[in-house]
C-alpha cells in the first residue's frame, strides 16, 4: 500500500460477526459459520428510494473493513449477513476502494 496510508486504527473501534452466504441447490440458502471480524467501523447511512409511486427513505449502515487493520480481512459479497450490536443485516453492496496496485486499500460494506 505504497503512498496511501490505512485508516487509523483508533477509528476501527466496532466488532461485528459475519456469515458468508452459501447456495446449495439441495438444502438451498445457508450460511457458513460466523466469524468476527475486529477493527472495523459502522457508521449509520439513510438512503432514499424513489420510484413514480412512492419515495422511500431506507435507513442503512455502512461497514467499512481495512486492508491493513481488520481482521480478518474477508471479501463480502451480496447477501452475506453481518451482526452489530444485536442486530442482523444484510450486505446490499460492496465497494472496494483501490490505492495502487490490484488489491482493494478497504472496502466500503452497505447494510441493509
Amino acid at each position: 500500500m505504497s503512498g496511501i496510508r490505512p485508516i487509523p486504527k483508533n477509528l476501527l473501534i466496532h466488532t461485528v460477526e459475519y456469515r458468508e452466504y452459501q447456495y446449495d441447490e439441495r438444502w438451498g440458502d445457508s450460511f457458513a459459520e460466523p466469524v468476527t471480524l475486529e477493527f472495523v467501523r459502522v457508521e449509520p447511512a439513510t438512503a432514499m428510494n424513489r420510484n413514480a409511486i412512492r419515495e422511500e427513505i431506507t435507513a442503512q449502515h455502512v461497514l467499512f473493513i481495512d486492508r491493513a487493520h481488520s481482521k480478518p480481512f474477508v471479501q463480502m459479497k451480496e447477501k452475506d449477513r453481518v451482526t452489530f450490536q444485536g442486530q442482523e443485516y444484510e450486505v446490499h453492496r460492496v465497494n472496494p476502494h483501490y490505492a495502487f496496485g490490484p488489491d482493494p486499500h478497504h472496502l466500503e460494506v452497505e447494510l441493509v
